[in-house]
């Protein structure tokens, strides 16, 4: 080789690294989350490498839903875990570059139920967070007794409560997760004892006697074959009606 093209050599490498080493950049790697399980807007924290000291272009995705970020450095990453987010991987993509990936468990999450007493056969609806498109395997329970469900939805869930259902937690369980437990309190179910008059027309005055009414009225009623009748007075015993008009 000429002498000449020898001495190319230590320019041509300079060259190199100058227009290559730029675009590379080391993969990130993430090696722990702070929480590897929780529902929709858990805060999580991401420890690794290889992140950047700022976020710029970059994205954490779970189970490739992109996540809300609240910090970002180098080694450490602050998420909450993104509404529809689904079980499975933690992903940071940095430069277009994918890291590792680390699972991560979304659990359901009840937010609300629409009572929160009730007896026996009260329809109920819970609202939440990640109870899955159709019911499948999934429970809802009262205290530990399943309750029987008549709609079911991935943020909604309609049930009755069920016989034997005593006060305690309500709890969504979906994929062997159960979700966070929300109080509900069920009452005894009305119970009618007698009738102060068992005949008249439309106007007599009734007496209901019996237990478990509660103390006010409050949303409950007397009806007469399927008539709402006229409360003229209401106590946890005895409750006074009138006959109303077009009952049978």
């Amino acid at each position: 080789m000429r002498a000449h093209n020898w001495k190319l050599i230590p320019i041509l490498t300079i060259l190199l690294l100058f227009f290559v080493a730029p675009g590379a950049h080391a993969a990130p790697t993430i090696t722990s989350l702070s929480v590897s399980s929780g529902p929709v807007g858990t805060a999580v924290t991401i420890t690794g490498t290889n992140f950047g000291s700022t976020q710029g272009t970059s994205t954490v995705k779970f189970n490739g839903t992109t996540a809300s970020v609240t910090s970002w450095s180098a080694t450490s990453i602050g998420v909450t875990v993104p509404s529809a987010a689904t079980t499975g991987n933690v992903v940071v993509t940095v430069s277009n570059v994918a890291s590792n990936g680390k699972s991560f468990t979304v659990t359901p999450a009840i937010t609300s139920l629409s009572i929160t007493t009730g007896a026996v056969g009260a329809a109920v609806t819970i609202t939440g967070t990640t109870f899955g498109s159709t019911q499948g395997t999934s429970t809802a329970k009262f205290n530990g007794t399943t309750a029987t469900v008549t709609s079911w939805g991935a943020s909604s869930i309609a049930v009755t409560v069920p016989s034997g259902a005593t006060t305690g937690n309500v709890v969504v369980t979906v994929s062997s997760q159960p979700s966070n437990g929300v109080n509900f309190t069920v009452v005894p179910a009305p119970s009618i004892a007698r009738l102060s008059v068992t005949t008249g027309a439309v106007g007599a005055a009734v007496t209901v006697t019996g237990s478990n009414f509660g103390s006010s009225q409050g949303t409950g009623t007397v009806t007469f074959n399927g008539t709402t009748a006229n409360v003229t007075s209401w106590g946890a015993s005895s409750i006074g009606v009138t006959v109303p008009s077009g009952a049978t």
